[in-house]
């Protein structure tokens, strides 16, 4: 087996229509527990923070496969390292605005960020 084959069996990517069409749905349905407006918005702030951080972790974790199956881990390190810690910056920033918003009931944003590392592992293709 060669590299290019390798590299494509390890590749994973989301099928993005299966990954919003769940992952939206079930936002929707968590919003019909929240008591106001702004409680929604809270959880759609993070939700599309999700959205970004768990694009970046796809991206990430494809950019450190491709690293080890090629010469270039140490040259690519940084790269997975701003992607990584990009992910962890948009949801701090994320739970930290719902929570001025939210207060107390952040849990629900919480629950939705649990759900959505599920729809995320059931969207992938492999």
């Amino acid at each position: 087996m060669d590299s290019d084959e390798e590299k494509m069996i390890a590749r994973r990517q989301i099928n993005y229509k299966t990954y919003f069409l769940i992952s939206l749905g079930l936002t929707l349905l968590l919003c019909l527990l929240a008591k106001s407006k702004e409680e929604i918005y809270g959880i759609f702030i993070v939700y599309f923070a999700v959205i970004i951080n768990q694009i970046l972790l796809v991206k990430a974790v494809d950019k450190l496969i491709d690293s080890q199956m090629s010469s270039t881990f140490r040259q690519s390190k940084s790269a997975i390292l701003m992607l990584f810690v990009g992910k962890l910056i948009v949801l701090l920033i994320a739970l930290t605005l719902s929570v001025q918003i939210m207060g107390n009931r952040i849990i629900i944003p919480l629950i939705n960020y649990v759900l959505m590392i599920f729809v995320l592992n059931f969207s992938m293709k492999k």
